[in-house]
């Protein structure tokens, strides 16, 4: 007979369906919420590089330039 000293002991819970929700949306919340901050961080992003794009679509091909000169 072989045990494995490394397996976790079981645990049984008695919970209702509301108490189990309860218990997850508890036990989630941390992860919602550090996940709608890295979606207004990713949004934030969008928006700069949004900003950058049209700075950047507004500077003249400076290889153009170079050559028109020549």
């Amino acid at each position: 007979m072989s045990t494995n000293s490394n397996a976790m002991p079981s645990i049984i819970l008695h919970l209702s369906a509301d108490d189990l929700e309860h218990l997850f949306d508890k036990k989630l919340q941390p992860i919602y919420s550090m996940l709608a901050a890295i979606d207004e961080k990713l949004e934030n992003l969008k928006a700069r590089i949004e900003v950058v794009e049209g700075l950047a679509s507004k500077i003249p091909n400076l290889e153009v330039d170079i050559r028109s000169q020549d």
